[in-house]
C-alpha cells in the first residue's frame, strides 16, 4: 500500500518502522513473553482508568527525651494533630483533587 500511495523516498521513510514493528511482533521476546503480549498489556494499561489507594502504615516513634528519671519508663513524643491543621490538610487535598 505504501509503495503505490507514496513517492519512493516517503515510502522508505514509513516502511522501515512498519517492517521493524512487524518483525518484533513475530520474533522478539521480553522476559520469555511474546512482544505482542507486551504491546497488548501496554495498551490496556494506558487505556484503563487507575485508582490509587493509600495504605495506612504504622506510625514511626518520635524522638525520645534525653532526661530520664530513675524508675520511670522513657516517654515518646508524638505530635498532636490539632483541628486547625486537620482542616488545612483536608482543604489542600480537596483543592489538589479539583485541579486534576
Amino acid at each position: 500500500m505504501l509503495y503505490t500511495a507514496l513517492p519512493p523516498f516517503l515510502m522508505i521513510f514509513f516502511a522501515i518502522p512498519v517492517a521493524a514493528f512487524s518483525l518484533a511482533l513475530a520474533f522478539y521476546k521480553i522476559n520469555n513473553q511474546p512482544f505482542i503480549k507486551i504491546v497488548e498489556s501496554a495498551l490496556k494499561y494506558i487505556s484503563s482508568p487507575r485508582l490509587y489507594l493509600w495504605k495506612k502504615s504504622k506510625p514511626k516513634p518520635g524522638p525520645v527525651k534525653t532526661e530520664i528519671k530513675k524508675g520511670t519508663p522513657p516517654q515518646i513524643y508524638i505530635p498532636k494533630l490539632t483541628q486547625n491543621k486537620l482542616k488545612d490538610l483536608a482543604w489542600s487535598l480537596d483543592i489538589k483533587e479539583k485541579i486534576k
